[in-house]
């Protein structure tokens, strides 16, 4: 897909799997990828896994898994934490409320693949104006 190789410095290695004309999964980067509030903002640089399906001119974004990636410190080792897509009950007390060092998560995650969206539907939008004004 045209979009990837535009959008990805490395897009042969961010596609992990493809059917043609009908699926692709893809694994992208992106520093300060999730911030926690604790004493102070800290942010974690993390990946994704995206699955796109393709079908009668439409497509369905899927992310697949969420990764971020926690540093070494004095008291542990490096190490990769996975983010629950089906279920945020660890994000929230027993009463409901959002615990305070997830405040950024409704908000921040989301925001991510909205943007990836938004890239993607503007480099559909432009094809399309491209390939209408390309009578020569």
């Amino acid at each position: 897909m045209n979009w990837l190789k535009e959008t990805y410095r490395n897009p042969d290695e961010v596609i992990k799997s493809s059917i043609d004309n009908e699926m692709i999964r893809f694994e992208g980067y992106q520093e300060s990828f999730v911030c926690i509030e604790s004493m102070m903002t800290v942010c974690y640089n993390g990946s994704y896994t995206i699955r796109i399906d393709f079908k009668d001119g439409r497509f369905k974004f899927e992310p697949v898994r969420l990764i971020f990636n926690i540093p070494p410190s004095q008291n542990s080792a490096a190490r990769d934490t996975e983010l629950s897509l089906s279920d945020g009950s660890y994000m929230y007390k027993n009463n409901g409320k959002l615990r305070s060092m997830y405040s950024r998560y409704p908000n921040d995650v989301p925001e991510l693949f909205n943007e990836l969206i938004r890239s993607l539907l503007s480099y559909i939008e432009k094809g399309n104006e491209q390939s209408s004004n390309d009578d020569w």
